[in-house]
Order: C-alpha cells, then sequence, then structure tokens
C-alpha cells in the first residue's frame, strides 16, 4: 500500500496538482500514526518507520514543485502544516505515543505456558512451544528445533529467575520512555542489550518471545526530527511563495506560517526552559562570515552519507535554503556532512532542506541511472 501511494502522489504531483499529492501523503501519515499507536513491536516500528519517509517525500514533493512549475499555493502550505500541528491533542501528536506492551505479554505467557510455577522449564511443552516459536517462517525445521529445545529446556533458568529478567528488561524500557532523551538514564546501554550470550540462552523463553524493542527510541526521534523539520521547512516554502525572496532567519516565519518555532528534538541545549531551533541559512547570502578572507563566497558543498547507495555530494546556491538538525552530537556542523541517522558519527547534521531523498534523485538522474 505505501508503494501506491507514493505512486499517486508522484502521479497527481506530475499532473500539475501537488497539493493533492500533499494531502494523499498527509493521509498516509495519519494511517501511519494509527499503526504506531499498536501494541506490537512490529507494528509501532512500521508505523514510525512511515511516518518518516512519508515526511520526507512530503517535503520532497514540495522541493520538486518549488524548482519547476511552482503550482504550490500559500494556502494549501498552511492546510498541510495546520494538518501537522505540534500540538499534543493534534492527530499527528508524537508525544502521544506509548511503549508497546504485547510482546512482553506474549512471553509472560510463553513462561506461563512452558514453565513450572517457582520451578524450572516444563522439558516437554518448552520444547514444543519454543521449537514453533522459531520455525514459523520455516515450517521444515520443526522436527530439529523439537529437539534442539528439549536439549536446552535442561538448562534454563527457573521460573523466579526468568521472571526477574522479563520484569528488569520491561522496566527499563518503560522508564526510559518517558524521559527527555537526553536524560542520564537514557545515556546508559538498555537492560535488553546488556545481558549476555550465555544469561539468554538460559533465557530462551525471553529472547525468543522479544525481539529489541530499543529501536523504537530512535525511531521516534527520527519521527520528532522529521515532523519538526517538515513544518518548519513548509514554513520556509510558504514564505517564498508569498514574498518571492528567502526568509532572513528561521524565525521570521513565525507568526504567519508556524505558532512557534519549536526547538530541534536532537538539541541537547536545553538548560533554563532553551528551545534552540533548527539551524537554516541560504548558501552565498549567509556564508560569508564562514570565509571572511575569500574575495568571493562560493557555492556551499554539501556530503550526504548514504545508507542505501554511494555518497553523494552536492554545490548548493544561492537559489534554495538549507534547514538542518544538530543530528545526533548535538553539535552546529553548517551541514557540511549529513547523515540521516539517529547513530550518525560525529561531525554529521541531520539534513531537513534540501530533502535528501530530492538530492539523490537528482544525481541518479545526472548519472544516467533513472
Amino acid at each position: 500500500m505505501a508503494i501506491l501511494v507514493h505512486v499517486e502522489a508522484t502521479r497527481r504531483a506530475a499532473d500539475g496538482d501537488p497539493a493533492s499529492a500533499l494531502d494523499l501523503l498527509v493521509d498516509f501519515t495519519y494511517f501511519a500514526r494509527q499503526m504506531a499507536d499498536r501494541e506490537f513491536h512490529a507494528e509501532m516500528a512500521w508505523g514510525l518507520h512511515h511516518i518518516i519517509s512519508t515526511l520526507e517525500r512530503l517535503r520532497d514533493v514540495a522541493y520538486v514543485d518549488s524548482r519547476d512549475d511552482e503550482a504550490l499555493e500559500s494556502d494549501a502550505i498552511h492546510e498541510v502544516i495546520e494538518r501537522l500541528s505540534s500540538d499534543r491533542r493534534a492527530y499527528l501528536g508524537l508525544d502521544r505515543l506509548t511503549f508497546p506492551r504485547a510482546d512482553m505479554l506474549g512471553a509472560r505467557q510463553v513462561i506461563e505456558m512452558t514453565y513450572e510455577r517457582n520451578g524450572g522449564a516444563r522439558p516437554q511443552i518448552f520444547s514444543s512451544t519454543l521449537s514453533q516459536l522459531t520455525t514459523s517462517d520455516l515450517p521444515l525445521r520443526l522436527f530439529s528445533e523439537h529437539a534442539k529445545w528439549r536439549d536446552a529446556a535442561v538448562i534454563q533458568m527457573p521460573w523466579n529467575g526468568v521472571n526477574e529478567r522479563v520484569a528488569r528488561i520491561e522496566g527499563d524500557w518503560r522508564v526510559r520512555w518517558d524521559l527527555d532523551p537526553y536524560d542520564p538514564v537514557n545515556q546508559q546501554p538498555f537492560a535488553y542489550r546488556e545481558i549476555n550470550p550465555i544469561e539468554r540462552a538460559r533465557c530462551a523463553a525471553v529472547f525468543e518471545s522479544v525481539e529489541d524493542m530499543s529501536d523504537l527510541f530512535e525511531l521516534r526521534m527520527l519521527a520528532n526530527v522529521e515532523a519538526v523539520g517538515t513544518r518548519h521547512a513548509l514554513g520556509a516554502i510558504g514564505y517564498h511563495i508569498e514574498t518571492s525572496r528567502f526568509a532572513p532567519q528561521i524565525q521570521s516565519i513565525r507568526p504567519a506560517w508556524i505558532a512557534e518555532i519549536e526547538a530541534d528534538p536532537f538539541n541537547a541545549d536545553r538548560e533554563r526552559g532553551r528551545k534552540p531551533p533548527l539551524f537554516y541559512f541560504v548558501p552565498i547570502r549567509d556564508t560569508a562570515d564562514r570565509f571572511p578572507s575569500a574575495q568571493q563566497v562560493g557555492p556551499h558543498q554539501l556530503n550526504i552519507i548514504m545508507a542505501d547507495g554511494p555518497n553523494i555530494r552536492v554545490l548548493l546556491r544561492d537559489d534554495t535554503f538549507v534547514m538542518y538538525s544538530v543530528g545526533p552530537d548535538s553539535a552546529k556542523n553548517w551541514a557540511d556532512e549529513v547523515q540521516n541517522s539517529a547513530t550518525a558519527p560525529s561531525g554529521r547534521d541531520y539534513l531537513i532542506w534540501p530533502p535528501v531523498m530530492s538530492l539523490q534523485r537528482t544525481n541518479l538522474v545526472q548519472d544516467g541511472q533513472l
């Protein structure tokens, strides 16, 4: 379905109706947001992945229009920003997300089925249950797995020990979920990842039932960055549509386009209530101070580290603006090198505008690969 949505958005934009394409993409973002409220890890991860990718696609449609037809009107931009409102009570409302419960409930059910209360694993039931869990996609391996888990039953932790591991892992995730990403607790390793391979083998009922859900923290952070970035980038595009010039600074889009300048979710500088915004500049116009000895300021060189293809080098002139988040290192690096990842190494920012998707497509076209 996601593929069909993006194909239809492409068709609408190509037919000269980018506003309709944006509406469709917001609709799909809403659907992904509904999925992110589901109680299984796989469902929530799917929802967050598609919130992230669809918000980038929204910016992509706006960027392509800004470079070509300029068919988008200010009313359409206002409507999209309103539909993506940052208000906690609004439809997107990422602050309302809760940590999923179903996977851990499933693990507890497996323990109840396969263990004697206050005792050890029941070999026959344990081997039957675990072999089915581990071969759901590989049914021909069921018999060999049954023998493996029958032998493993004798080394399993007792009922009390395995339940303690469940409580520790789940409690760690739930406590962290409600904390600021830069709280000291969130800088420590996750309890799930701290348990060594030997201990995992002795807690098979837990680790074969529950995969590592720590990735949800990174996905939620990226979804927040994408949401904040999309609202502000569209606000900057709206400003340009109405004035035929780029905003002098990011604060200029308030209050006409957004109610308030939001904090960059990646920026840890929150002391005394500070809300550090995303960084914004127009190449050449705003970069002269970086090169005071240069006789003429050149275009901004942007190096993009790609996860799914060759890296890209782009030269940006004063016919567009650059908007970026400081990224995981929480440091301003002028978007010289960007990597849109929650685990990017120090020195790399997170690019909001121009959208990485748009620049990658342009690069493929120029190389004759698209």
